[in-house]
């Protein structure tokens, strides 16, 4: 497409989306070879079990031994998968019950061409000294500041790597004016620069916590009879977000563009999203 075409031989190899889309794409003016040892050619079977990683749910590794590794690399012999893939694999899927054949001993590799960077883009937050751990917070999302917010009743919580921020809890329309009190859930575009509140048929969009012209505005598609717990955002190489909402057992997906959930888009968690638990 536009926004995703290739770029001529080297640089971007492949790209692939994550679940549940897993749509996985080739640059067709790459040399493509199988076992490309040691020739300028590039290893077809190589990137494509990179791909298909991200198309299964694992992000980059932060190990340059690891197939998920950023960047494409040439072995000097057979490749065979590094224990941190496997690993990474089986937290999403779980442990086999045969044992694999192979032994899972790394390849020595060198860098050469980048491939695509895709993110997951999660909200995680950390209880330290001056949280109640007992406390529960309706929604939780990160700012566009780095900060998380957790919003409990009618208080919103800003923590950082230290703990929860001096002068918190603070009134949740203290922060982010006109704001619910208890809202369903929260997340943020860091590119388009705002933050939505949800809650039952309703959202509020700020920006720099601001509340836009116009917000707060009914959810023309919103799921009927069903409560919405949380949101993830995936972001790809070319800044496009695309933005899940998770019900108990199903999941949606909400177009930035339209400011609703695409129509007739409702799929079980547990059949697209192995790990999380309904």
């Amino acid at each position: 497409g536009t926004y995703n075409s290739f770029d001529g031989r080297g640089k971007v190899l492949a790209h692939a989306y994550y679940p549940t889309n897993g749509d996985t794409h080739f640059d067709d003016d790459e040399k493509w070879l199988r076992r490309s040892f040691g020739s300028d050619g590039t290893d077809l079977e190589v990137v494509a079990a990179h791909e298909f990683g991200h198309a299964l749910g694992l992000g980059h590794s932060h190990n340059p031994d690891s197939l998920m590794a950023p960047y494409y690399k040439t072995y000097e012999s057979e490749w065979e998968l590094h224990n941190d893939d496997i690993s990474g694999i089986q937290s999403l899927y779980g442990v086999p019950n045969v044992k694999p054949d192979t032994s899972t001993a790394s390849s020595t590799a060198t860098t050469t061409k980048g491939t695509t960077t895709m993110s997951l883009s999660t909200t995680t937050l950390r209880t330290s000294r001056g949280v109640n751990c007992s406390v529960t917070f309706d929604a939780v999302t990160l700012g566009l500041d780095g900060f998380g917010y957790g919003f409990n009743g009618l208080d919103v919580y800003k923590m950082g790597a230290s703990g929860l921020e001096p002068g918190y809890p603070k009134k949740i329309q203290d922060v982010f004016p006109q704001s619910p009190n208890s809202p369903d859930l929260a997340f943020k575009i860091q590119r388009l620069n705002h933050i939505y509140i949800f809650k039952g048929n309703r959202m509020w969009r700020y920006t720099d916590n601001k509340l836009d012209f116009n917000f707060p505005k009914q959810i023309k598609n919103v799921p009927i009879g069903r409560h919405m717990n949380f949101a993830i955002v995936l972001k790809n190489n070319w800044s496009s977000e695309q933005i899940y909402i998770f019900g108990d057992s199903v999941f949606w997906e909400f177009n930035k563009y339209t400011e609703d959930f695409v129509p007739r888009y409702e799929l079980q968690i547990s059949t697209y999203w192995k790990g999380i638990s309904e």
